[in-house]
Order: C-alpha cells, then structure tokens, then sequence
C-alpha cells in the first residue's frame, strides 16, 4: 500500500488529521509524525517492522486512533499514559509479552478499542481490567488459559473475542457484560457454558465452535436477537427443544458434533438463511424444516439420512442442497420446486433413479450423483440450461458429458451414458468429490449438451479466523518457536 496524507485545513494554516503509512516496509517512525503531533488524531502503521514505540510518538497528545498491528513491537511502555485523548489502540500481531506492557495502559480512561490478539500473552493484563470505557476487547490468540473474574466491570463492553486460547470455563461475572453483541469464544477448550443466559439479551453474534461441549445451556432461547450461532466441532447430542424461540437467527451451524435429532422449534426460524448440518448422526429431518421459508443453503452430508421430508419444497429460496455421503434412496418428487437451486450435491448415496421433476431446476448449475445406483437419467435434465457440472464418478475428467436418448423397455425415453449404470456405492474406491464445482474444461460436443455460464458458489459467513490454529500453536509452543 502507498504511503499518504489526509488533512484538513483551516484558513491560516494546514492541519494534518490522519497519517496512514501502513505497509510501508518502515523500521522507524516517520518523521511527519512527529511534525504534526499537535493536530494528528489517525495514525496508520500497521504492517511494517517497527520494533518499539519512539518517546517522540507519545508527543502526540490529540491521537484518537493508532494502529500499530503487525509489526515487531516488543513493548507498550509506560509513557503510553500520554495517549490520553486515545479511544482506538490496535497492538495485534506483535512481540509483546505479558510484562512488557506497561500498567499504565490504564490511564487510557477514554480507550473504547484495544485489540492484544496474537501476541504471547499468557494471561490477561490486569491494567485491561480497568478500563471500564471498553466496548471492544479482543484478545485472540494470546495463549490465556482463563478469564480474569473481574471482567464483569468492563460493563460498556459490546464485542469480546478470546478464540483460539486455551480457556476451559468463563466466570461467572461475565453475566454482567449485559450490553454484549458479540461473544467469540471458539476454539478454546471450554466444556460447559452455564454462564450465558438471560442477561445477554442483546448478543447478536455467538461462535462457540471448536470445544468440548456436549451440551448447550437451556437458557440460550433468551437470546432474541441472536442473528449468527455457531457451534459446530463441539460433542454435543442435543439442542434445546425450544431452540425455535431464537427467532431471529439467520445463520445456523452445528456441523461436526453427535447430533441425533433436531427438535421440531426449529420450524420457527423463520429468519434462517444458512443451516450447516453436515457430519453428525441424523437418522431423519423433521418435517418442520419445510417452515424454514427464507432458507438459502442446507448442508446435511455425512449423516445417516434415509429420506428428505417432502416438504422441502417449500423452500424456494433454497440454493444450495448438500445431501451426499447419506443413505437416500430416493428425492422427492417436491424438489422440483426449489426453483432457485444452483447447487444439488447427492454424491455417495443409494439412488437408483432421480425424479423427473429435477428437470424443473432451471438455475441449476451443479448436480453432483457420484456413488449412487443410477442406470439413466431423466430425460427432463436436458432442460437444465444452466448446468455446467454433472459428475457421476470419481473418474470424470471434464465437468460436462455425452449424453444420449435411450428407451425403456417400458417405452420411456431416458438419457445414458457410457458412465452408466453406476458401480454401487459399496464398490466404489473412497475418494471424495469436492461440494463445489471444479474448475472448467471445455466439454466436447455431444447430442446433448449444457452451457457453461458461471454460476454462484456456496454462501459462507464471512469471518477471518486468526492464522494460527490450535494444533498448530501448540507444535509451535514444543518446537520452542516464538512466532
């Protein structure tokens, strides 16, 4: 990134707000810094090699917001006390250690932002502890193996990230960070989570993904607002039952857990938009999942699902359908209705034929059927304008195939191939296709063919995780690296 200037001027002289020399491979402070120290409020300097914070820095008594994350610093030293007017401090992805940040970080009585993560910490900072004017706190990947009891002060707080530690238990005071919007505490090694309840209303986002929890707190159905819930890779069996009363939620994932069943509630999320179900133990989806109107992406691979309830075609928003590695026998005829659907993943299941209603997907670009029972086609995919991937084995080579018209016996006219009919699945190597379609090759021209027009791939939250997983901080931490 190019180094630059914001300023405002008056009518006598120029003033120089802001300073953003992010990126910009600098080993020391620029001196324009310093030039302006009486009227600079922004200061942009992150992503260089700084290894300290100059004496002459803190000369710049008006800075409201400095941001300093990725560089070599190795301490916040005490002169830091001089950033009284300063309400944003960004200090991420550097050298510092617990005892070289300065108990004077307190007397930044106006601080409403202070961002620590990914530096080797190890315990939380008593001096945090005292700056009641927090909103956000993030401390990811710090190497902390609990949170202070005294959190409960910081009561201003909006946002708290402590993903990727290792915390077992949240204490109890956190109950009184009642103004709380988001709660990130995944990765972490917590197995119980009685703490969050009532009192926090007003979480709108929750990840607890990567934990060893078996349950979820009965209390979760208080949380109104609650918008984004992830708790996948826990051990969980069971949700509330009535779960359905979090009704605001859009974005639901509990991938990767023990699940057994779902509980009918979950019909009244009437908000959802993108439920990620994918490797637990369903045997079956209840049929209240039809109620889900404003569904977007349904991922249920790697269950033991025998049937799809009929209703699922009351899901018109629905584009994305990953049903594969299940014990399907058949679709519904009902999914034809699911107009709006650009991806049918069905890999590895028992299909013996696929209803002809399929041909009604008009928006359908990928239809994944690898590891199924199929003989034929029906002839109605010849409608499917859109499609650019149909993959019916691990050793397709190009997305798009030769298909011809073949009779029944019965006289009905389907569609074959020399791909057909398909190895049962228990015949077939493993070898996983991937959900999205891959890359794409030009198909040779055929009696029938489909265009190739790009098409949306699945829907994701967006959220940056921190570099450095778990596992990986830990082979770090044995190997005896610092980094």
């Amino acid at each position: 990134m190019s180094c630059f200037m914001c300023g405002k001027c008056s009518s006598t002289e120029e003033k120089i707000v802001e300073l953003d020399y992010s990126r910009c491979g600098l080993s020391d402070v620029p001196f324009e810094v310093y030039s302006s120290s009486r009227t600079l409020e922004i200061l942009h300097l992150e992503g260089n090699k700084l290894r300290d914070l100059s004496p002459q820095l803190f000369q710049c008594i008006d800075l409201k917001y400095l941001n300093v994350s990725d560089n070599e610093i190795n301490s916040l030293p005490p002169l830091i006390s001089k950033f009284n007017s300063l309400q944003v401090l960004i200090v991420s992805k550097n050298a510092l250690v617990l005892e070289s940040i300065s108990p004077n970080v307190d007397k930044l009585s106006k601080l409403t932002t202070l961002d620590l993560s990914m530096n080797d910490l190890g315990k939380v900072p008593e001096s945090v502890m005292n700056l009641i004017n927090l909103q956000q706190l993030c401390l990811n990947d710090t190497g902390i193996d609990y949170v202070p009891a005294n959190i409960g002060r910081l009561s201003n707080l909006r946002i708290l990230e402590i993903r990727d530690n290792y915390v077992e238990e949240l204490p109890k005071s956190i109950r009184r960070l009642t103004n709380l919007q988001r709660l990130d505490v995944s990765d972490n090694n917590l197995n119980v989570l009685e703490e969050i309840g009532e009192s926090h209303s007003n979480l709108t986002e929750l990840w607890l993904n990567g934990n060893n929890l078996d349950k979820l707190p009965a209390a979760l159905i208080h949380l109104k607002k609650l918008n984004d819930f992830d708790a996948s890779y826990n051990c969980l069996k069971s949700l509330p039952k009535d779960l359905g009363q979090c009704t605001k939620l859009t974005n639901l994932i509990l991938s990767f857990n023990n699940l057994e069943s779902l509980p009918k509630s979950i019909g009244n999320l009437k908000n959802l938009q993108i439920l990620k179900l994918e490797a637990n133990c369903l045997e079956e989806l209840p049929d209240s999942i039809s109620k889900l109107s404003n569904l977007e992406e349904l991922n249920v691979q790697n269950n033991s699902l025998a049937s799809i309830p009929s209703g699922i075609g009351h899901l018109r928003k629905l584009g994305t359908l990953i049903l594969s590695n299940n014990c399907l026998t058949n679709l519904p005829t009902e999914i034809g209705s699911c107009l709006n659907l650009t991806i049918l993943n069905v890999h590895h299941n028992q299909l013996m034929k696929l209803p002809d209603e399929i041909g009604h997907l008009h928006k359908l670009t990928t239809l994944g059927l690898i590891g199924n029972r199929l003989s034929y086609l029906p002839i109605t995919i010849s409608k499917l304008s859109s499609l650019r991937a149909l993959w019916l084995t691990p050793n397709q080579t190009q997305p798009l195939i030769h298909l011809q018209n073949d009779q029944l016996d019965t006289g009905q006219v389907v569609l074959t191939s020399i791909l057909f009919p398909q190895i049962p699945v228990q015949m077939v190597e493993e070898e996983e296709m991937p959900v999205v379609p891959m890359p794409i090759i030009t198909p040779q021209h055929g009696r029938i063919t489909f265009s190739a027009d790009i098409g949306p791939t699945e829907a994701r939250l967006s959220r940056t995780p921190t570099p450095y997983r778990k596992e990986l901080r830990r082979l770090r931490h044995a190997l005896g690296g610092s980094g």
